[in-house]
């Protein structure tokens, strides 16, 4: 297990901003959370070519209309189904005909035909490439009205969301270029829904390299409303908002020193208690690539106290948030001053490390010897402050260091 571990530890070491490295190697990922793609089962049998034929550009009169929308309808359907069943519209050529029917009089078609087009650029990186070769963003673009009924707005903005999706491979940067003014829109509006996706996408632009990154920084408001939402009392929101903005902070210091500026930390405590265990892992999460910066950083995580909060964590969360804290100690115990080492220990953070030294993980008994270590080399400074030596906040469990020790050498 240790032989297989070490790899990915070495890979967590190195994705730290403290640590020299490229970006790609810096990157902490997590696995993206799936957006409901609305799909349905259906029949590869129930496409018929009568139905494409129908979507054709004719004289508008309400029966063509009509006609059009029970074709587009048709094939939405179709295409929420298998990928055999969505390549099926595709190759009917139901995508320009969708795209041009954008522009149509009738509201109720251009949602249906925003709904087709959402469902085959979800279906993969491959169609999500395919749809926007088309010329998707621009008529989309168009349709972005902050006034519009908030059923459409929510099929707009899915469909945004599914052309920023998926990672291998990424949108291509004229793409997410292309989309960005919609989403920094579509951000400050109130549905929930909308919220949701919007933030999803930002979300899936962040998870790449600084670059863009740095597209999302450079939207005026979008980064310190990304903030505002971290305050929401809907977790649907909170998850992506709280995404996007950890993925930030994964890039350089000046990326990271923006969200800071935006009083982020203020909203911390919330998220670090949060009763849902998801966004409090996240939370950690974020804070540990906070911790992970310069000691300016690391001080202002100090000064608005929330180091006790970390312990409490590290203390009595649960497994995954635990894991999550202890990267974020650990990170401060690489790269913080004396003085901000002498502080979190001062917290209590020694029994837990101590305790959780005891775990059957070997990668987390990996970033807690980093971090016992890195305390122990300022022992003389930060573990008897004051001459207190037999206080036990100040002593590790030497029985528990010397077991992890030799799993680690091991």
């Amino acid at each position: 297990m240790a032989e297989n571990a070490a790899p990915g530890h070495t890979a967590r070491l190195s994705s730290y901003k403290n640590k020299g490295k490229d970006i790609e190697d810096l990157r902490r990922r997590r696995a993206e959370t799936s957006v409901e793609l609305r799909k349905q089962k259906k029949e590869e049998t129930l496409l018929k070519r009568r139905n494409v034929e129908l979507l054709e550009d004719e004289p508008p009169s309400p029966l063509q209309e009509q006609n059009k929308f029970e074709a587009a309808w048709a094939l939405t359907n179709i295409a929420s189904g298998t990928t055999i069943q969505t390549q099926a519209v595709v190759r009917a050529g139901a995508v320009p005909r969708f795209i041009r029917l954008l522009s149509a009089p009738s509201i109720s078609l251009v949602e249906q035909c925003i709904w087709a087009l959402g469902n085959i650029a979800g279906d993969g990186a491959d169609m999500r490439d395919m749809v926007t070769s088309h010329g998707i963003i621009e008529p989309l673009m168009r349709l972005v009205d902050m006034a519009a009924p908030p059923p459409f707005l929510r099929n707009l903005t899915w469909t945004f969301s599914n052309l920023c999706r998926n990672k291998n491979p990424p949108p291509k940067m004229k793409a997410i270029k292309a989309c960005l003014p919609a989403l920094s829109a579509l951000v400050q509006h109130t549905d929930k829904e909308v919220l949701a996706d919007t933030c999803w996408a930002l979300s899936y632009i962040t998870d790449g390299a600084n670059n863009q990154i740095q597209e999302v920084v450079d939207l005026p408001g979008v980064v310190q409303r990304l903030v505002e939402l971290l305050g929401s009392t809907d977790p649907a929101v909170v998850t992506p908002a709280l995404r996007s903005v950890g993925n930030i902070v994964t890039g350089d210091d000046s990326q990271t020193q923006a969200v800071i500026d935006t009083n982020v930390l203020r909203m911390m405590p919330g998220l670090l208690q949060h009763a849902k265990p998801s966004i409090k892992k996240e939370a950690c999460w974020m804070l540990s690539n906070i911790t992970a910066g310069s000691t300016e950083q690391i001080q202002a995580v100090v000064d608005h106290e929330l180091l006790p909060i970390l312990v409490h964590v590290l203390l009595t969360g649960d497994f995954k948030s635990q894991k999550e804290a202890a990267w974020a100690v650990t990170n401060l115990t690489s790269g913080g001053t004396v003085e901000q080492i002498s502080t979190l220990v001062s917290c209590g953070v020694i029994k837990p490390m101590s305790d959780l030294l005891d775990s059957k993980d070997t990668k987390l008994l990996m970033v807690l010897l980093d971090g016992v270590l890195n305390i122990l080399e300022e022992e003389d400074e930060v573990l008897a402050p004051k001459g207190d030596a037999d206080n036990n906040q100040y002593q590790f469990n030497v029985g528990n260091v010397n077991t992890a020790q030799g799993a680690y050498d091991f």
